[in-house]
């Protein structure tokens, strides 16, 4: 997990305050998609250009015991009026999602891998999976305890694409999961865009390396917002349409409230026109050391 401070510009505005603003990244897991169907895989629809079908494959779960154990416990300790609206969530998408797996969901962070972050003995993890419902349900409750003030925590679209497993159809269900479960628990969520080396991937999860594109998934959604990653974006983009991608981002999720901008040393200066519109509308830009 990372924390990055917050940069503001030293002018006149009363926007800004003279404070860090801590962040957490919370933990990611590759795409998994496969050009060839196995057995009881389904096909992959959360974009309709994918170049071509590709599939997200029938998993074995694995931990469940342990995850629906440490679950419990994580609601036991919540208050009496927020535990209804929790459990009322988490079970109506365990139901929507059901009990197959779908896709190698194997959270990790930059400092841990899959078995360091739950503390398995799995030795071979192809073709297994956590129970995405289960893991995402578990990280938000201890993290939303896991202080006194009110969490912003950085999500990559994974989540999403997991919880959903590849449906387009399901994206609705998937997102007013993740939004009920940020407003019970009094965290915000914001999705950062990726990048991704693969052509073909590109195409599938072009909603995933487009802010605008985020935006507009989410948009409607009070508690879900986008952290820009510049950074990914430069992988994407052509230098001159970076800013126009990121206003048009701004515009559409509505509020500046809903918008991270994660930025580089330097970056400033290279995109004078964003840094200024972020720090005129209180957008914290957060430099990444």
């Amino acid at each position: 997990m990372f924390e990055y401070p917050q940069e503001f510009l030293e002018n006149n505005s009363s926007i800004n305050k003279d404070h860090n603003l801590r962040i957490l990244h919370g933990p990611f897991s590759p795409l998994h998609v496969e050009s060839k169907p196995s057995q009881d895989a389904q096909t992959v629809t959360i974009s309709s250009d994918t170049d071509g079908t590709v599939y997200i494959p029938r998993t074995d779960e694995i931990e469940r015991e342990e995850l629906l154990k440490n679950l419990k416990q994580e609601i036991s300790g919540l208050q009496d009026e927020k535990k209804a609206g929790v459990i009322g969530a988490i079970n109506n998408m365990i139901s929507r999602y059901g009990e197959q797996t779908y896709g190698e969901y194997l959270p990790r962070t930059y400092s841990s891998n899959t078995n360091d972050l739950i503390g398995s003995d799995e030795e071979n993890l192809d073709g297994k999976s956590l129970h995405p419902v289960l893991f995402i349900s578990n990280f938000l409750l201890k993290e939303a305890k896991n202080g006194e003030i009110r969490k912003e925590i950085v999500l990559h679209p994974d989540t999403i694409f997991f919880l959903s497993r590849g449906k387009r159809e399901e994206l609705k269900a998937s997102l007013d999961f993740l939004n009920e479960m940020a407003s019970q628990l009094d965290v915000q969520l914001y999705f950062e865009n990726i990048q991704l080396a693969n052509p073909r991937m590109q195409k599938v999860f072009s909603m995933f390396i487009d802010p605008f594109q985020l935006s507009n998934m989410i948009r409607d959604y009070e508690k879900l917002g986008i952290a820009v990653d510049i950074k990914h974006m430069e992988r994407h983009f052509l230098p001159e349409s970076i800013e126009n991608n990121i206003v048009s981002a701004i515009n559409a999720i509505g509020h500046p409230s809903k918008v991270l901008i994660h930025s580089r040393k330097g970056l400033e200066q290279k995109y004078p026109n964003t840094y200024q519109r972020c720090v005129r509308s209180g957008i914290p830009w957060v430099v990444e050391e």
